[in-house]
């Protein structure tokens, strides 16, 4: 007699098959969005610093006398306006001044990353200090729209941190949940994004989307080259450990997440005052010194005698690995990176 109804144990097979290939599917294509966010916001940071290299060189400044004064004068943002010069666009920006938080799209690019923020009022951190909160979305107003998914906040700054460091032009990922810096003075400053809104997402303090390697020279004679000593690190990390309490985030930072300078990156710049937050390699100002000198090479001085230098590591942004197999390759090509 042939059997019509299926048994208990073959429902169970059944179940249990599904449950694995729905695990599956939902792992592979959890690590496709990844791989797509981390392709658009390495895109967009790239992008954003290459235009802020273009406004610099074409003013000869990055935000000269001549802003301020459109600032007061105009309905228009002066850096939006500069910046937006710097690329090809499908469609005009929208540089009209906005209020810090508002979803009028000011820039789109060719490949439809939007960018939010550029055309509100500079921010002070503290004097000479000022930044621009901005919201990157990977494809405008298309799919989700939520953050962490297709949109992730990022900070340009103009003028000096509270290490005393020009951060002109510099961009950077942001942490919602810890969202803090310096003065000079110590004191904290409580920055807030203006988009992050109830978003936990942190990509400042996460390697997941955006990463980092530290690099330092190992040829005294070809300065131009250097090794990759650490990878995949989170901004934050990365900082801490090629550049100590001298870096963008400093020393309180660095302290508050546990980071010292990396062994090869002691250096006698940085591992004075090291001491002051705790974040000296090998637990002291001494230790972190002696290594110091023990990372100089030799080198040919400026006199033709032979003596030693010590070089900085750096730090620079990781381009994502193409995970995305062909499209990634083809999204790479399409930005021009």
């Amino acid at each position: 007699m042939r059997k019509n109804a299926w048994t208990l144990a073959e429902l169970t097979v059944v179940m249990v098959a599904v449950v694995i290939l729905t695990s599956a599917t939902m792992s592979i294509m959890k690590n496709i969005n990844i791989n797509k966010a981390r392709v658009y916001v390495y895109s967009a940071m790239r992008n954003i610093t290459m235009g802020n290299i273009s406004v610099t060189h074409e003013n000869n400044a990055f935000f000269p006398a001549s802003a301020k004064k459109h600032e007061e004068d105009k309905t228009t943002d002066w850096y939006c306006l500069h910046f937006a010069d710097a690329f090809s666009l499908e469609e005009n920006p929208n540089c009209t001044k906005t209020s810090a938080g508002s979803m009028t799209a000011n820039i789109v690019l060719s490949n439809g990353t939007t960018f939010r923020g550029f055309a509100a009022p500079w921010k002070t951190g503290f004097e000479g200090f000022y930044y621009k909160d901005i919201l990157l979305d990977v494809d405008g107003d298309k799919n989700m729209n939520k953050m962490g998914v297709d949109r992730f906040p990022l900070r340009v700054f103009r003028g000096v941190n509270g290490q005393g460091e020009n951060v002109s032009g510099h961009v950077y990922p942001v942490d919602c949940t810890n969202d803090v810096l310096h003065t000079p003075e110590g004191a904290q400053i409580s920055m807030g994004h203006a988009y992050c809104g109830s978003s936990g997402i942190n990509i400042a303090s996460n390697n997941e989307i955006v990463s980092y390697a530290i690099y330092r020279v190992t040829d005294p004679t070809n300065t131009t080259k250097a090794n990759k000593i650490a990878a995949s690190l989170s901004a934050i990390e990365a900082d801490c450990l090629a550049y100590g309490s001298k870096g963008f985030y400093g020393g309180k930072v660095c302290q508050s997440k546990g980071f010292k300078i990396h062994e090869r990156c002691a250096h006698t710049r940085i591992c004075d005052g090291c001491d002051d937050y705790g974040v000296c390699y090998g637990g002291s100002k001494a230790t972190c010194l002696a290594k110091a000198e023990a990372n100089k090479m030799n080198v040919t001085l400026e006199d033709g005698t032979t003596g030693t230098k010590g070089y900085q590591c750096f730090t620079l942004m990781t381009q994502p690995t193409s995970g995305l197999g062909f499209m990634g390759g083809a999204m790479f090509g399409d930005m021009g990176m």
